[in-house]
């Protein structure tokens, strides 16, 4: 009989194994899933996890056609990889005008004849600024400085933004953020670039390659075509 563990971390990554007959939930602070039901991952069954890996398991080449990618209202354009699609969020969190995902998987070696994945989610977010918060004082509110690294400015489609990456004590993530106007825009991913438990360093050097693409090809698209902000 095997036993597998899935951790889900703040809702944007998963690692689960399959196949499996017996799941142990095992629940992560920040996490919205405790135990869950035996063939049952994230609210859906372990086959259908198992299809969604296979069909793209691997970090995408570049090579791959890509696509652009205009936000709703828009706000913003990007760039992604054909192995992935955009799907927009119906969140209703106080402040946010949108939010849109690109959905990854990463397959690795757990030995015995099992495979592993890793699935995690590239978002782009826009929130109301009405107080018109700088980028860096937007991303460090309500943080601990010490779950904090690598925090420092940086420029993103020709305008003034502040990265860091941040823990939640279970994983490290990526974030970006941009002002401008009433607006605040957010770019969030996991930080699988890091791990060096899980996939190799070619594995690695891939994934690097193909988030950097897809943030250097985030474009603020022009004032004009912004909604005016209704302060909410």
């Amino acid at each position: 009989m095997h036993r597998h563990v899935i951790a889900i971390v703040t809702g944007v990554m998963v690692i689960a194994v399959a196949p499996v007959r017996l799941f142990a939930g095992h629940w992560i602070p920040g996490s919205q899933t405790s135990n869950a039901s035996a063939d049952m991952i994230d609210g859906r069954s372990t086959s259908q996890l198992s299809n969604q890996a296979s069909a793209a398991e691997t970090c995408p080449q570049t090579n791959l056609e890509w696509k652009q990618y205009i936000a709703p209202n828009r706000e913003f354009s990007i760039r992604y990889p054909s192995s992935t699609h955009a799907e927009t969020s119906q969140e209703r969190n106080v402040g946010l005008v949108s939010r849109t995902s690109f959905k990854f998987n990463q397959a690795f070696d757990v030995g015995g004849g099992n495979k592993g994945f890793i699935r995690f989610d590239f978002q782009g977010s826009v929130w109301r600024n009405p107080n018109r918060l700088s980028a860096e004082t937007w991303a460090k509110r309500g943080i601990n400085p010490a779950l904090i690294s690598d925090a420092g400015a940086l420029t993103v489609s020709n305008a003034k933004g502040y990265s860091l990456r941040k823990s939640d004590l279970a994983s490290w993530s990526v974030d970006i953020f941009v002002a401008r106007s009433d607006r605040m825009y957010e770019i969030s991913y996991l930080d699988i670039v890091t791990d060096d438990t899980l996939i190799s360093s070619a594995t690695r050097e891939c994934w690097k390659t193909v988030l950097d693409k897809m943030v250097d090809s985030f474009t603020l698209l022009q004032t004009n075509d912004l909604p005016p902000s209704d302060g909410k």
